[in-house]
C-alpha cells in the first residue's frame, strides 16, 4: 500500500559540483538556486543515527554508492546531526519526529518524506529502511535485474547517468502487500555469490531467503553474512528434511518399523517415502532431531517440514488410521511444532500443500496461528491466469485452507518453471493479476524459484513478481515498459515482440498446458525469428547489446522446440523424433548454465 502527499514544486539539483542542491527552496533568502563552489562539492550529507544498526548505516552506504554513480559526486557519511542540509538514513535524532506506522512485527514500511531542505528515508525497522533507499533510488531510474553473481555478473543492473536530480516536495508512506515476501534460490548458487543473491533480494524488497537444509549446512557462513546485513529473514529445510532428521541409515536396521510401509515390505532406504508417520517413537524422535539442530540454529526463523518430493506415503494400518496424506502431515506438524514450542524455541515450522496434499485436511485443528503453509499449485495451467476454469481446482483448494487454516497461508509460484526448459515465457501482466487475486483472498506471502543458470530469459517474470509482491497498486504493464527500455535500450520494441511471440509457447511447446495441433505455432516462431534480427540491429548501448545477444539463439530454440513437438504430435517415425531431440538437446547443451539455459532440463514429449 501507497500513500503520497504531495504538495508544491521542490527542484533537488545533484550532479557534479552541485549535490541537492534545493533550486526552489528559498535557502539563500531570494530562492535562487544554491551554489556550490569546487569539483565534486556538496553541501548535503548522508545522515546516520549515533546507534544506528548495522543495515541502516549499510543502507546509508548504498545510497552514497548509487549516487556516486549516477552523478559522479560523493556524499559524506555522518552522525552529526547539526550539519545540514542532510539526508537522513534510518532512526535519526532529526527524523525523530517522522512516524512510520507498523501493522504487525516486523513490517517492512518505510517513509520517504522532505523536511525543509533536507530528505528522510526511514523504515518502521532497519530492513525497512534499506527499501526506503532502494525505492528512492528506482525513483531516480535505477534498475536492478538480477544478482551479480555467475552469468549475470557485470550485466546485473542499469544505472542512469544525470547532471542532475529533481525531487518534489513529498509524504510518502509505503507498506508491503505481502507480509513474506519469500526468493527461494535451489541449490545451484556458488558459495561466494550468496552476497550477489542477499543484495539482489533487498533491491528487490524481499524479506525472506529459503533454502534447502543441505544448502544451507555447506554455505551457512556465507549465507548469514550476507542476509544478516540485510536484517533477512531465513527459512530452512524442504524435501530433503525427513530423511536428515530420522536417517534410514542411522535408524533402518534398529527400528525397521519406524519406515513406511510399501507393498506390504519396510524398505528403510527406499526413496521418497514418507517414515511411518503412525509409530509414536519414530515421530519423537524426528521432533527430538529437529530441537536440537534449531538449538544450534537460532538465527533460523522459519524451519520447513515437507515430505519428500513425489513421495509415497506408508500403506501400513496405522497410517492409513490417521487418514489422507493431509491429515498426516498436519499432526506431523503439529506434534514437531508442540516439541519446538516445549522447547521455548521462537522457530516457527511451515509445510506444503503439494500434489498429495494440496487439499485441505478434515481436522484443520492440528494446525496452528503460529504455523506457515505453502500453497504450491505445482500442475497449474500457467498459459492462464489462476482464477481461470483450468485452474478452478487449484482455486478451490486454496480458497479452503483460507477459509480453515488459522496460520499465514502463502503461495509458492512456479512463474519461473524448470519444466518450462528455459523458454522465454514471459507473463507480467498475468502476475500482476495473480498476486492481486491471492491478496484480494487472504494470501499473505509468496515464493519463487530462482535458479541462476537460465536467469536472463526468465528475467522479467522474477523482478516483477518481486516488484507485485512489494506493491498493492503494480501495474504489469507499465512495469514492463520501464523494464524493456531499461533491459534493451532502443531494441525494447523488437525484444517485446519477441517475447510476446515466445509466450505464445505456453499453449503448444510446454507440457503442462499444451493442447491442439502445435503447427499453429509456426508463424508465431517465424515472428519471434524476425524480432529477433531487429533487437539485434537496434540494441544501442553495450548493456543492450549484451543482453540481446545473449538472448538471440532462443529464436532457434523455439523453432527446434517446435520441431520435436511436430515431430511427437504427428506420430512420425521414431527415427525422426529421436532426430528432432538429438538436435533440441545439442542446441540447448551449447548454452547449458550460461544464464540463459539451465542443464539438465529438456522438454519432455
Amino acid at each position: 500500500m501507497r500513500w503520497c502527499s504531495i504538495s508544491g514544486t521542490l527542484q533537488l539539483a545533484l550532479g557534479i559540483g552541485t549535490v541537492f542542491s534545493p533550486e526552489l527552496f528559498p535557502v539563500n533568502g531570494s530562492g535562487a538556486p544554491l551554489q556550490l563552489a569546487g569539483r565534486v562539492q556538496s553541501a548535503y550529507s548522508i545522515l546516520v543515527g549515533p546507534d544506528a544498526a548495522p543495515t541502516e548505516r549499510y543502507a546509508a552506504g548504498q545510497l552514497r554508492h548509487y549516487l556516486a554513480q549516477m552523478t559522479g559526486a560523493r556524499l559524506a557519511i555522518t552522525a552529526n546531526a547539526e550539519r545540514t542540509p542532510l539526508i537522513s538514513v534510518g532512526d535519526t535524532p532529526f527524523a525523530s519526529k517522522v512516524a512510520v506506522p507498523s501493522r504487525y512485527a516486523g513490517d517492512d514500511a518505510f517513509r520517504i518524506r522532505t523536511l525543509g531542505t533536507s530528505l528522510v528515508l526511514k523504515g518502521a525497522m532497519p530492513r525497512g529502511t534499506l527499501f526506503a533507499v532502494y525505492a528512492f533510488l528506482r525513483r531516480q531510474g535505477c534498475w536492478w535485474f538480477a544478482p551479480d553473481a555467475g552469468p549475470m555478473k557485470g550485466h546485473e543492473e542499469f544505472v542512469p547517468h544525470k547532471a542532475g536530480l529533481t525531487l518534489a516536495p513529498m509524504d510518502v508512506l509505503d507498506q508491503p502487500a505481502m507480509r513474506y515476501r519469500r526468493q527461494d534460490p535451489g541449490t545451484s548458487y556458488a558459495p561466494n555469490d550468496y552476497a550477489a543473491l542477499a543484495d539482489w533480494m533487498a533491491k528487490q524488497g524481499a524479506n525472506t531467503a529459503v533454502f534447502h537444509y543441505r544448502v544451507y549446512e555447506a554455505n551457512r557462513e556465507a549465507i548469514l553474512q550476507a542476509m544478516q546485513l540485510r536484517d533477512m529473514r531465513i527459512e530452512v529445510g524442504k524435501h530433503e528434511i525427513m530423511s536428515v532428521f530420522l536417517s534410514p541409515k542411522k535408524f533402518g536396521r534398529a527400528h525397521p518399523d519406524w519406515f513406511g510401509l510399501i507393498n506390504g515390505r519396510r524398505v528403510p532406504e527406499q526413496k521418497n517415502v514418507v517414515f511411518e508417520t503412525g509409530n509414536p517413537a519414530a515421530v519423537k524422535t524426528f521432533a527430538e532431531n529437529i530441537v536440537a539442530y534449531l538449538k544450534q540454529r537460532p538465527e533460523i526463523d522459519v524451519f520447513q517440514l515437507w515430505p519428500p518430493d513425489g513421495c509415497r506415503w506408508s500403506q501400513s494400518p496405522e497410517s492409513r488410521a490417521l487418514g489422507a496424506p493431509s491429515d498426516r502431515l498436519a499432526r506431523l506438524v503439529r506434534q514437531v511444532t508442540l516439541a519446538v514450542k516445549a522447547a521455548g524455541l521462537r522457530t516457527r515450522i511451515s509445510t506444503i500443500a503439494y500434489v498429495q496434499t494440496m487439499r485441505p485436511p478434515r481436522n484443520m485443528k492440528d494446525y496452528s496461528a503460529d504455523n506457515i503453509l505453502e500453497f504450491c499449485p505445482i500442475h497449474r495451467n500457467y498459459s492462464v491466469p489462476f482464477d481461470a476454469p483450468q485452474n478452478a481446482v487449484f482455486l478451490k483448494d486454496l480458497r479452503g485452507w483460507l477459509a480453515r487454516c488459522p496460520g499465514a497461508v502463502t503461495e509458492y509460484s512456479y512463474y519461473s518453471k524448470e519444466s518450462w526448459a528455459s523458454l522465454p515465457v514471459v507473463l507480467p501482466r498475468q502476475i500482476a493479476a495473480d498476486m492481486k487475486l491471492w491478496r484480494t483472498l487472504g494470501v499473505c506471502g509468496v515464493n519463487l524459484y530462482n535458479h541462476p543458470d537460465n536467469w536472463l530469459p526468465l528475467e522479467a517474470n522474477r523482478d516483477a513478481f518481486a516488484s507485485a509482491a512489494w506493491s498493492s497498486d503494480f501495474d504489469g504493464g507499465q512495469w514492463y515498459d520501464g523494464w524493456l527500455k531499461a533491459r534493451f535500450g532502443k531494441a525494447a520494441g523488437p525484444m517485446r515482440r519477441f517475447f510476446q511471440s515466445a509466450t505464445r509457447s505456453l499453449g503448444v511447446l510446454i507440457p503442462q498446458s499444451m493442447s491442439g495441433d502445435p503447427a499453429r505455432f509456426q508463424a508465431m516462431v517465424g515472428q519471434a525469428r524476425k524480432a529477433m534480427e531487429q533487437a539485434l540491429k537496434q540494441a544501442d548501448t553495450p548493456g543492450a547489446k549484451w543482453a540481446v545477444d545473449k538472448l538471440a539463439w532462443q529464436a532457434d530454440y523455439l523453432a527446434d522446440a517446435l520441431r520435436l513437438r511436430l515431430a511427437v504430435y504427428r506420430e512420425k517415425s521414431g527415427a525422426d523424433v529421436e532426430a528432432a531431440r538429438t538436435a533440441l538437446r545439442t542446441l540447448t547443451e551449447a548454452h547449458a548454465d550460461d544464464g540463459t539455459c539451465e542443464s539438465g532440463w529438456e522438454l519432455r514429449y
